[in-house]
């Protein structure tokens, strides 16, 4: 699907289109944000200068906001790689140690908050786009879809520096390839991560902490959950109280298990990692990522994600598809904002590493018109052990 550049684009059903039982705009979502970065200029770091009219990324601290700048560009090719539409697109590069020739730049840092929906904060000055997913996601889903392209080396094999100076294993980093947010501040419902390897494709895993542990909610077994700087497994379906309470309870023992430890990557080996079977490493491709919340009240599992490369229309017939539930550990009745490629875990490649992106959406629903899929998720075709 080819799709026009503009700034912004708001599509809305007519009115009168919720009293036609056969309307084209029944269960269709609304567009909120389309952007190709045509009316987009390149800009030099440390600008504060909104690059263009439409611009979607946005920054409430002034050293993000310098990430920002010195590790990104709009620009007109990479290589080999042109617009994917129109003249203009924009890149992204990960290694701080060398000069990337396409964006003009040396990066400064991994860690570049690309931030969408926070609404009108302190960073781009000027004019730029103004969505706030925390008012404008009316419905419980929300979807945003893009294209991506890699560039430079993107293999496990290349060195790569962590914060305490020793080399380390890039593929062992793993990137956040997107993440999103819920209302209220930093409340993480999931991250979907991306791990390069030596082969065409790259690796994918989704992080699920399982959240705090709350009385009232019900887990089944092999629910995970965090209390007292411990990871905890129930043992028995359940709906918690203060006699089950993990480590308190009068009876907890027959309900909950723990190694006594908190696993920050717990959640990596509860979702399995996956790989697409896609070339991902060849020209542009195609993602869409849907989060659905399924409850305003933190209950486990409360929120489904469908993640899909090369299918634009989410028909699930081609590319790939990945559908898991994710428990976010909060109450919460809207979204907040979307991070995308933030960094690579504290490991600072040596050499060059950059994405190219183009053509955002982002959506107040399903793109679709077809009424939104509410059964369980399926199981990811084509995994393999790594």
């Amino acid at each position: 699907m080819q799709l026009s550049k503009k700034w912004l684009v708001k599509i809305l059903c007519p009115v009168f289109a919720q009293f036609l039982l056969f309307s084209p705009c029944l269960n269709a979502g609304t567009l909120l944000m389309q952007y190709g970065f045509e009316d987009a200029l390149p800009y030099p770091p440390y600008s504060t200068a909104s690059p263009g009219n439409g611009w979607p990324f946005t920054s409430v601290a002034s050293a993000y906001w310098g990430y920002f700048t010195n590790g990104t560009n709009v620009v007109y090719s990479v290589g080999n790689i042109q617009p994917r539409s129109g003249n203009k697109f924009w890149a992204f590069q990960f290694c701080t140690t060398q000069y990337d020739p396409y964006i003009e730049k040396t990066a400064t840092s991994i860690d570049a908050h690309i931030n969408i929906g926070l609404g009108d904060v302190a960073y781009p000055t000027g004019t730029h786009d103004l969505i706030d997913l925390s008012t404008d996601v009316k419905s419980d889903t929300l979807t945003i879809r893009y294209w991506f392209a890699l560039y430079g080396n993107w293999t496990s094999s290349q060195t790569a520096i962590g914060t305490d100076g020793q080399p380390r294993d890039i593929d062992a980093a793993g990137m956040k390839f997107i993440r999103a947010y819920a209302d209220g501040g930093n409340y993480q419902i999931g991250i979907l991560g991306a791990q390069n390897n030596d082969d065409s494709d790259l690796l994918f895993h989704h992080t699920d902490d399982g959240g705090m542990w709350n009385a009232g909610c019900y887990y089944p077994v092999g629910a995970i959950t965090n209390l007292d700087n411990k990871n905890w497994t129930c043992l028995a379906a359940h709906t918690a109280s203060a006699d089950n309470e993990p480590g308190v309870g009068a009876d907890y023992t027959a309900y909950w298990q723990t190694d006594g430890v908190y696993h920050s990557g717990w959640s990596a080996l509860n979702l399995p990692a996956f790989q697409t079977g896609l070339n991902l490493k060849n020209g542009w491709h195609s993602f869409v990522y849907q989060v659905k919340r399924l409850s305003p009240v933190f209950s486990y599992h409360n929120y489904k994600i469908d993640a899909y490369w090369d299918d634009w229309d989410m028909t699930g017939t081609q590319g790939y598809h990945y559908s898991c539930y994710v428990t976010a550990g909060f109450a919460s009745t809207a979204y907040s904002y979307i991070n995308v490629a933030v960094n690579w875990g504290a490991s600072y490649p040596q050499t060059l590493m950059g994405m190219v992106f183009d053509d955002f959406e982002v959506w107040d629903g399903s793109p679709n018109t077809s009424p939104p899929d509410t059964s369980a998720p399926a199981t990811p075709d084509g995994l393999r052990a790594e």
